[in-house]
């Protein structure tokens, strides 16, 4: 159907002219089927039926609109609702798919904030943790150190011994700290801390020495190498102290005699010695050190008679200790320099325990016999041999060996011992000796 005043084309069977509104030309056939559709149809949700004098109002409206934004609404209020309702349909889909997109990027937003939130305090924590962790301060007390930054490192430190105070790494740097500081004694004390733990701490050592040697002098560096054994920090000390003399042979358990040799780092120094036990000084017997010259082995012909003069001048001279008794010897010496300083005292103890000699050989060593035999006893050199007869067990009272035995009649148990310069006796050697004459 074609619209008389707005020449717009609609579908057949409508009254009025869904674009401006007029009533449209229909026949009584056509009129009388659409009233009876429209009476028996329910009208849906939210649809309204206007009244004739509303549409007629609307009507009058649209006729005296005037800008093309007027007559849009003019043409919206004149419009009849139910034939709307395809428009109608598709703006309420779009505008329900405008609340759900809406709601969507608003999660999304949210999601995006969380996890920015999320990423923020994980990335606090983590920082957190890693500058309270032990490595990183242990790391940067160090930085802070080599910088000389020390109240700084000092922070670290006791930041880090709170958690692991027994550290000694830690407790090292932080004695370090204390001596960059000038706080003296709180340093000393974690170096005396450590020496405990561990006697023999070379760095340790060193700190320490050097602070004695600003701090104190040589006094104090003597008294505290009396309370060391090791020899390797003994040797320390050395580089602060006068060198203390050394010894041929160390310390220990000997079974023979020994002679012992006291050297001096420097010719200049003198050495000063005891045995007994006592603290070696100036008033001590002194030791005299031989010139290499003096000392040396040489085997020509011509040399003979320097080396009876060398003997000779030990002889006059203390150049040579020597134990020749069994027991036990505390050697202690100690060097001068021409300033009157001396060095720690060198301590080795030794023990002389002679060994015996062995026991007696017998030939023949026993046995049945018939006819008579003579008896050899032999021992090592320098030895002694005293025996007996009838299993009893020998000493120095007994009958001495000067030849050989003449066997005896009847069963006989010979039994000797040897007895060395020393009065070392031997294990008792013993022979069964059944003698009887056939006849």
């Amino acid at each position: 159907m074609i619209c008389k005043k707005c020449g717009m084309e609609s579908a057949a069977g409508q009254i009025y002219c869904p674009f401006c509104g007029q009533e449209m030309l229909v026949s009584e056939d056509l009129e009388e089927d659409y009233l009876k559709s429209v009476l028996t149809e329910k009208p849906e949700q939210g649809t309204e039926i206007m009244p004739p004098d509303q549409e007629n109002q609307a009507e009058k409206k649209t006729e005296t609109a005037s800008s093309p934004e007027e007559e849009e609404d003019l043409w919206e209020t004149a419009l009849p609702k139910r034939y709307t309702k395809k428009q109608e349909k598709t703006k309420t889909k779009a505008e329900k798919k405008k609340p759900k997109n809406k709601k969507l990027r608003l999660i999304i937003l949210a999601i995006i904030v969380i996890a920015a939130v999320c990423i923020a305090i994980f990335g606090y924590v983590y920082h957190q943790k890693t500058i309270h962790s032990q490595p990183y301060l242990l790391s940067s007390a160090k930085t802070a150190y080599q910088n000389h930054h020390y109240e700084q490192a000092a922070a670290y430190l006791d930041e880090f011994l709170g958690e692991d105070p027994e550290n000694r790494d830690a407790l090292f740097l932080r004695g370090q700290v204390y001596m960059s500081l000038k706080e003296y004694k709180k340093g000393e004390k974690i170096y005396n801390h450590l020496l405990i733990q561990d006697p023999v701490n070379k760095g340790v050592w060193k700190e320490l020495l050097s602070y004695y040697n600003e701090k104190y002098g040589y006094k104090k560096l003597l008294e505290r190498s009396e309370k060391v054994s090791d020899p390797e920090i003994l040797a320390m000390f050395d580089e602060y102290l006068v060198p203390a003399p050394t010894v041929s042979k160390p310390g220990g358990t000997y079974e023979e005699e020994l002679e012992l040799k006291l050297s001096a780092a420097d010719e200049d120094l003198t050495i000063y010695y005891t045995l007994d036990g006592s603290k070696p000084n100036k008033d001590s017997e002194v030791f005299e050190v031989m010139d290499e010259e003096d000392d040396e082995d040489k085997d020509d012909e011509d040399d003979r008679s320097s080396k009876s003069r060398n003997r000779k001048k030990e002889e006059e001279k203390n150049t040579k200790i020597s134990l020749t008794e069994e027991g036990e010897t505390l050697l202690r010496a100690v060097c001068y320099n021409k300033d009157g300083k001396h060095s720690r005292i060198l301590n080795e103890s030794y023990k002389i325990a002679f060994k015996p000699p062995k026991a007696p050989s017998i030939s023949p060593d026993g046995g049945t016999f018939e006819k008579p035999v003579n008896i050899a006893l032999t021992a090592p050199e320098g030895c002694k041999i005293y025996y007996t007869w009838r299993d009893t067990e020998p000493t120095t009272a007994s009958n001495r060996y000067w030849g050989p035995l003449y066997l005896r009649e009847g069963n006989q148990v010979l039994s000797a011992i040897a007895v060395d310069e020393r009065g070392k006796v031997s294990e008792v050697a013993k022979a069964n000796f059944i003698y009887y004459p056939k006849r």
